[in-house]
């Protein structure tokens, strides 16, 4: 007998987010919807954690807020993450938040990373990055570096797991593979982040740029630091 499928549906035609266990109606909400996002899982409350996971939030909260979603679900399941398919830490050591800048006229892109424990920045730090065919995916190649040297950092300070704060949604879907890598540049952030993954417990918090997220903010300006250290011949911070 096939095993029974629910499709997750977080991006996709309206409305959104949806849970469905028939492909034919989850193909539906995705057809010709420019970057659809959606998993399968087998069972409802793994499908419901992911759903939770994309928007920022606890799948017991999600659950609660969106009660039509959460039919048939037993709450207590979602909080065992030994019950979901995916590897969510309930948890994290350190909270890594990073950001990419571009400016036209400089031949580089920079990006800024700050570290954060119990509320309290422990680290931060800018550079930049100037190969020329990366140049061309503008700020989008320094998301990618801030990504890759703010989990190098997680990772030499001993930590070993972490919140990867981002608001642009390649650094979490390149790196899971959710997104195609049309160009070495991705394709070498995902073997990256592959290897990485082994090593550090990673869970991807999607954030809305601009929106008084302090932490946000300050990677954004140490990113646009980055671009103007790049400006003027600065070495990388």
């Amino acid at each position: 007998m096939k095993q029974k499928k629910y499709y997750a549906v977080y991006k996709g035609q309206p409305p959104v987010p949806a849970i469905l266990d028939d492909w034919n109606l989850c193909k539906e909400k995705i057809h010709n919807f420019p970057g659809a996002q959606y998993k399968s899982f087998k069972t409802k409350e793994a499908a419901l954690a992911y759903l939770a996971m994309k928007d920022g939030t606890d799948p017991v909260s999600f659950a609660k807020k969106h009660t039509e979603l959460a039919g048939g679900i037993q709450l207590a399941l979602l909080e065992d993450k030994e019950d979901l398919i995916y590897n969510r830490p309930k948890e994290t050591e350190v909270d890594l938040y990073v950001d990419g800048s571009f400016q036209e006229g400089i031949d580089a892109y920079g990006y800024g990373c700050v570290l954060v424990r119990h509320g309290e920045v422990i680290e931060s730090f800018s550079g930049f990055g100037d190969k020329k065919d990366a140049v061309a995916l503008r700020n989008v190649s320094g998301e990618m570096l801030g990504a890759v040297e703010g989990l190098k950092r997680v990772y030499d300070l001993g930590y070993h797991s972490v919140s990867l704060y981002f608001d642009y949604q390649g650094i979490e879907s390149w790196a899971t593979g959710e997104w195609k890598r049309n160009n070495i540049h991705t394709a070498a952030y995902h073997e990256y982040m592959k290897k990485v993954r082994r090593k550090i417990q990673i869970l991807f918090v999607k954030v809305q740029a601009h929106s008084g997220n302090k932490w946000n903010e300050m990677a954004d300006v140490l990113a646009k630091e980055g671009v103007q250290a790049a400006k003027h011949g600065k070495c990388q911070k």
